[in-house]
């Protein structure tokens, strides 16, 4: 993964909030387990508390495990 600057590894953040209706569609990669293994991976070192913000009709699941990697982070349902 990388950003538009460089490297993502390279980026110093301990907080990420994440707002989607999380149906993945666009990017490397798109299916919520191969999504949740890679953030894993990045995050097995860096710790980065994640919250997750899910709006409309979303895959509940997936925010949920994705909050949830390492340090517990918040997810938030704002659905219908």
């Amino acid at each position: 993964m990388s950003t538009a600057d460089g490297d993502l590894h390279q980026v110093e953040a301990d907080t990420v909030f994440f707002l989607s209706d999380g149906r993945p569609t666009i990017g490397d990669y798109v299916d919520p387990d191969d999504i949740l293994r890679e953030i894993k991976s990045l995050n097995d070192l860096r710790r980065v508390v994640i919250h997750t913000i899910a709006i409309g009709e979303f895959q509940k699941d997936f925010m949920q495990k994705l909050a949830e990697q390492k340090r517990p982070g918040g997810s938030s349902d704002l659905g219908k």
